[in-house]
């Protein structure tokens, strides 16, 4: 999760182990595989840290004494509960961007 001039290794993990059945993962943030992908090396243009971002997204079943998440949380909500904007949608953005890229770049070159 790092790639530098001088380093390219994992510094980050993100573990899960667990039994219960109410407990699965829906999904993995994709990591760009080489250093093109990401600009060069870390920090880029297209990635401003040294480091990338690991995400992935659970799903926990409700128990019946569980809190409602499914409401609205809106800016008037005081259950507590903060919904945080997904890495998901944006490695969406970031793919969008590079496409963006790949095609003013290909339209530069003929």
């Amino acid at each position: 999760t790092n790639l530098t001039r001088s380093f390219r290794g994992t510094l980050d993990y993100i573990f899960l182990q667990s039994d219960d059945p109410r407990i699965s993962v829906l999904g993995v943030l994709d990591l760009p595989k080489t250093a093109e992908e990401c600009g060069g090396v870390l920090p880029s243009a297209l990635w401003p840290s040294d480091h990338l971002p690991l995400a992935t997204a659970l799903k926990f079943e409700k128990q019946e004494s569980d809190h409602d998440f499914d409401h609205d949380h809106g800016e008037n909500c005081d259950c507590g509960f903060k919904k945080i904007p997904g890495l998901f949608e944006m490695a969406q953005m970031r793919k969008e961007f590079e496409k963006k890229r790949k095609e003013e770049k290909e339209a530069k070159t003929g």
